[in-house]
């Protein structure tokens, strides 16, 4: 039991990680300047992202965010 949890702690800590570094990407690189507004949105998703794939709005959320090139 304990692997496991560890394992999805692994998966929550590296797709923060992914998250986070995508929101910061968008922030420096982004063709839009977006503010610190999408800043702070992309360090929240980052912390809460596998609680959004539970839900519809979460996962349009997270679709959202990816898109926004």
């Amino acid at each position: 039991m304990i692997v496991v949890l560890e394992l999805l702690y692994l998966v929550w800590m590296i797709g923060a990680v992914v998250v986070f570094a995508r929101g910061l990407s968008q922030m420096l690189f982004g063709k839009v300047v977006a503010g610190s507004n999408a800043f702070f949105r992309a360090i929240f998703m980052a912390v809460i992202w596998p609680i959004a794939l539970l839900t519809p709005e979460g996962r349009a959320a997270l679709r959202a965010m990816s898109r926004s090139d």
